[in-house]
């Protein structure tokens, strides 16, 4: 699987915002596949592997702060929501629904990742599950990242703060899935 530029983008962003002091060390502990994307322009419609652009830095960083991989992809997915729905789109996001925006998770998720597969069951519009995969295992951190993004969706649409329930699940091609149940 590979992400988007666009996404790419927001963990150097993150760091220069919330811990700049640490931003060239991070650089410097970097995969040498990883410091040449970070090191050179981020084309925000070009796709980057996933391992080098964005699991691989989670790790790099969350390693610096002493903070799980998990938890840190999840504030950046928190992150990634919030700076997304600024300026014409808090407005825009203020008069839709979470749902709205999860129901179309197969859209918006194949915009920031390729070869994403995504189901979707909404059995109501406060109650919505969904089926991600298929990632290798070293890489399945980026799904703590789009829990995160959904989760601060709901609290920027609905203003309420959601339960978020989640598993892996093993492919029989030795991929990981992600169901992800969100209600609020």
């Amino acid at each position: 699987m590979r992400i988007k530029g666009t996404a790419v983008r927001t963990l150097p962003k993150y760091i220069l915002l919330k811990y700049p002091e640490l931003y060239e060390q991070w650089l410097d502990n970097l995969p040498e596949q990883s410091k040449n994307i970070f090191l050179d322009k981020i084309y925000p419609s070009h796709f980057y592997d996933l391992s080098s652009a964005a699991v691989d830095p989670i790790k790099v960083f969350a390693k610096l702060i002493n903070q799980s991989p998990e938890d840190l992809a999840f504030e950046i997915g928190k992150f990634s929501a919030e700076d997304a729905f600024k300026g014409v789109y808090k407005i825009f996001a203020s008069i839709t629904s979470a749902s709205f925006y999860i129901r179309k998770a197969k859209t918006i998720f194949a915009t920031y990742y390729d070869d994403v597969i995504v189901d979707v069951n909404a059995p109501s519009n406060r109650n919505i599950e969904l089926n991600i995969g298929k990632v290798n295992e070293q890489d399945k951190i980026i799904y703590q990242r789009i829990a995160g993004w959904i989760y601060m969706l709901v609290i920027v649409t609905q203003r309420v703060e959601p339960e978020i329930d989640y598993k892996y699940l093993a492919n029989n091609d030795g991929t990981i899935s992600f169901k992800l149940h969100v209600k609020w």
